[in-house]
């Protein structure tokens, strides 16, 4: 196991990372009519035959803009393609068919996907407008909560898996989809709570891409938007999970980037991996421990004294007010036993404490809505 796959395990097991998914997720699925959903250049040359081919627009528009939806497709620029579309008026009718091969989505039940709703995700953000992985969470009895355009309600009382819907979802297609260059504007522009929570999400934490090379512009600028505010991410760990990059710009970012992490596997050899690696040792370890075996670790029988806490804790008392004292450092050197061990100090000094992973900027409004009312 190379030191990159020793990460994505450790990262698996130890915290909780985000997961983002791309097209690459729907590899091998079918649509409701019983055809390969279409991805790529694939789905470029179906949309170019069936709005220029089967549906032309008038001829006029036909003649101005042969040429240049023929060259789309022959690069296979799906966002130049629809860019087009929507110049000619033809918004409706490119998302209704966009709708209709991407609906209804389903794979394999031997698939490896379907492990995916064996491990338990905080949130899991997806570019795909189809339903595949609601699917096959509702087939494995996962519980989920989606958020989309018409639904940003942060509650989640029944600590489900959140999907958060980045591009649209065909389940409100009334809300319309970001594929054009205009969409993808206005998605930046609006400032939406969706790019805040994935910059949250990036900034704060682990997070694994899969089935795409990351050349999503709107992605690529909310992660230089927080990176230029001076958020320190440089104890998160990224992993692109994906058999080749095209992205010369990215394939430079990751070999000169201590901890972006390229690992070279198909989509299900991710989740094959994440069963047996990762979910089968857990299960094992849950069956020892009922069994009488105690794990002993730095959360339980160690503890970690480290000679500057003292003093850390005395600036924050003296302080005399509500403060934010960051424990900051590299991954694995402690920080979170040095954490409990000040939570340990405070309660015995007669404060009310309180541990809770917030994972995003939502977290911390939840915790503050509740700490107003417990201190009534």
């Amino acid at each position: 196991m190379n030191e990159d796959i020793l990460k994505l395990k450790l990262s698996l097991e130890e915290k909780t990372p985000t997961l983002l998914l791309g097209a690459g997720f729907s590899f091998g699925a079918v649509n409701g009519i019983g055809e390969q959903i279409p991805l790529g250049n694939t789905l470029v040359k179906k949309l170019y035959k069936y709005m220029f081919i089967d549906n032309p627009p008038c001829k006029e528009i036909l003649e101005e803009d042969k040429e240049g939806a023929e060259q789309y497709k022959k690069v296979g620029d799906l966002k130049g393609l629809c860019g087009l579309l929507r110049d000619e008026g033809r918004l409706s009718e490119r998302n209704e068919y966009l709708t209709n091969i991407f609906e209804g989505a389903t794979i394999d039940e031997t698939n490896k996907v379907y492990n995916i709703g064996k491990y338990k995700w905080d949130k899991i953000f997806t570019l795909n407008i189809d339903c595949l992985l609601e699917n096959i969470f509702e087939q494995t009895g996962v519980s989920y909560k989606v958020w989309n355009r018409d639904n940003d309600d942060r509650r989640n009382e029944s600590s489900s898996t959140l999907i958060v819907k980045l591009h649209g979802c065909v389940k409100n297609k009334k809300a319309g989809y970001i594929f054009d260059e205009e969409e993808y504007i206005n998605f930046l522009n609006d400032d939406d709570c969706f790019s805040r929570d994935f910059g949250d999400a990036y900034s704060k934490g682990d997070v694994i891409f899969i089935g795409t090379e990351f050349q999503e512009n709107d992605l690529k600028t909310i992660i230089s938007k927080y990176n230029s505010v001076g958020y320190d991410v440089s104890g998160n760990n990224y992993f692109f999970i994906t058999p080749t990059i095209h992205n010369v710009s990215l394939k430079r970012k990751i070999t000169t980037t201590e901890n972006y992490h390229w690992i070279q596997w198909e989509t299900e050899k991710f989740f094959d991996f994440l069963y047996k690696e990762v979910i089968l040792e857990k299960n094992s370890k849950k069956i020892l421990e009922e069994k009488g075996l105690v794990s002993i670790d730095f959360f339980e029988e160690w503890d970690i004294i480290h000679p500057g806490l003292v003093e850390f804790e005395e600036r924050i008392i003296e302080e005399g007010k509500n403060t934010v004292a960051a424990i900051i450092g590299k991954s694995y050197v402690g920080k979170s036993c040095a954490a409990k061990r000040i939570l340990i100090d405070f309660r015995k000094k007669g404060f009310l404490v309180f541990e809770f992973n917030m994972r995003s900027s939502e977290y911390m409004h939840l915790f503050l809505e509740y700490t107003s009312l417990s201190s009534r």
